[in-house]
């Protein structure tokens, strides 16, 4: 779900095997770190360290973007 925002905002990029567009994970990556032009994550952490209700805040701040 969390990737399919990504792409809903234009952090996509062109996969090159199979041109097909992907998430940009260096912009979540980016946005997780609170350092993207757009906004930041309210849980500065990777999505792999967050406990169910950081994710689930970081999940409402993308939704909310």
């Amino acid at each position: 779900y969390v990737l399919s925002l990504c792409i809903q905002y234009g952090w996509a990029k062109t996969h090159p095997v199979t041109g097909k567009q992907v998430a940009d994970l260096g912009a979540l990556d980016k946005w997780l770190k609170g350092t993207h032009k757009i906004g930041q994550s309210p849980v500065k952490k990777p999505l792999n360290d967050m406990e169910p209700e950081e994710m689930s805040k970081a999940i409402v701040a993308l939704e909310n973007m």
